[in-house]
């Protein structure tokens, strides 16, 4: 069998009433399946093959790969040393995404047949990382409303109460006009104050990414394993839909917030480097997969045979452009999250305990709505004229009404 050539198995056709061979739907759709050549087939061909370029690539990727680990290790052991506080908690766990990257993405090139798995722990590292940016917000949100309100009447008043009224000294505005969904209609969405139930549906549009990631995920594994080839190929290719979607409206959730305390946060926090610095490697990645795989189809030296098909050097050089990726990642994490900024806060919030005031403020709110809304239906009962008609008084109305109903039946 040549490398990358399907099983024999796979290769199972249906005779015809002509008696002429045709490939069944099975061999066909297993074409998805092919995962590409082992490890040990991969050096001997591919190095045989590609004497010159495919050591370069591993050589120039493990030297990118090993920069990223060392920079990260380095800005670990710095902010390390900062006082011990949640900011210093979260700040630890946003550098783990460069290196998470970089490594995943040079291992899928030592064999490019682990690249769906390997794909797969991205994605989910992605998904972690959205969350943790997120929290950080949240934190720093928290500090700055605290700090907005020190030394006034209401600083002995709950977090959730001090961060929508911060929000609102901003003024009102568009707030759900941003991309990647909202800038289409930003015309027509008129300025308004977040409430708390606005800043839960942006935690949880940014949080359900790593839900509907895992979930996803098992389903196509569990899909690759147990059902037939062409069941599993559409699986896979509604799971991809799903996942895309599901990473926009993340990204939704998290512009809302970022937006939404970019006049209140910037100057000291630089949130739009720490944002770029969590989005770009995705951006880069998206824009990528566009574009590599035309260039592997009409540069031939990029596209090695040994591996079987175009798809699998699409996906090589995919990850070697990821592998050298990771150094940026690793610059711009240790610039948007340096060790300097940690400090001792005066009212040290965790994400838990401010979405606990959120959520109570928000059951306050429908509760005085609801309180509001039967108020107004009983004085609007009250005030309503009576079916007597008139200015008079309302009982005698009813009771001469009833009067004349009883003559008329008798």
């Amino acid at each position: 069998m040549a490398i990358g050539e399907l099983p024999s198995s796979a290769h199972g056709a249906a005779i015809g009433a002509d008696g002429h061979h045709r490939p069944s739907l099975e061999s066909v759709a297993a074409a998805n399946l092919d995962l590409g050549p082992r490890l040990p087939v991969f050096f001997s061909e591919c190095l045989h093959e590609n004497k010159l370029l495919l050591p370069f690539c591993l050589v120039s990727a493990g030297a990118a790969v090993l920069m990223t680990c060392l920079l990260t290790l380095r800005q670990r052991r710095e902010i390390a040393a900062a006082p011990i506080t949640l900011q210093r908690l979260y700040y630890l766990r946003a550098t783990w995404f460069a290196p998470a990257f970089g490594l995943t993405s040079f291992w899928s090139l030592l064999c490019p047949r682990g690249f769906a798995l390997l794909k797969m722990v991205q994605v989910q590292f992605e998904g972690i990382n959205i969350a943790v940016f997120g929290a950080i917000l949240f934190l720093l949100l928290a500090e700055e409303s605290y700090q907005h309100y020190k030394g006034s009447d209401t600083h002995d008043e709950g977090i959730g109460k001090k961060i929508i009224g911060a929000l609102a000294s901003q003024g009102p505005k568009p707030h759900f006009g941003v991309p990647p969904f909202g800038c289409c209609f930003r015309r027509w969405i008129q300025p308004h104050n977040l409430t708390p139930r606005h800043l839960i549906l942006a935690r949880n549009l940014f949080r359900q990414y790593i839900f509907v990631i895992m979930i996803s995920s098992a389903c196509v594994a569990w899909a690759a394993i147990s059902l037939p080839t062409a069941r599993f190929v559409t699986i896979r290719t509604i799971s991809n839909t799903v996942q895309k979607l599901s990473s926009f409206l993340a990204i939704y959730g998290l512009m809302i917030l970022y937006m939404a305390t970019h006049d209140l946060m910037h100057d000291k926090w630089r949130t739009t480097s720490k944002f770029v610095a969590i989005k770009l490697v995705v951006l880069l990645c998206n824009f990528q997969d566009m574009f590599v795989g035309s260039i592997v189809q009409h540069v031939r030296v990029l596209d090695f045979e040994c591996l079987g098909t175009d798809a699998h050097s699409e996906h090589f050089w995919n990850m070697y452009l990821t592998s050298l990726e990771s150094i940026l990642v690793a610059f711009l994490v240790r610039r948007a999250f340096p060790a300097s900024e940690i400090e001792p806060f005066a009212g040290d919030f965790h994400l838990e305990l401010v979405e606990m005031e959120l959520e109570a403020l928000q059951r306050e709110a429908a509760a005085d709505g609801t309180k509001g809304s039967s108020k107004a239906g009983a004085e609007a009962v009250s005030s309503r004229p009576s079916e007597g008609g008139g200015d008079g008084d309302g009982d005698g109305d009813g009771v001469e009404l009833t009067e004349t109903r009883a003559e008329r039946a008798g």
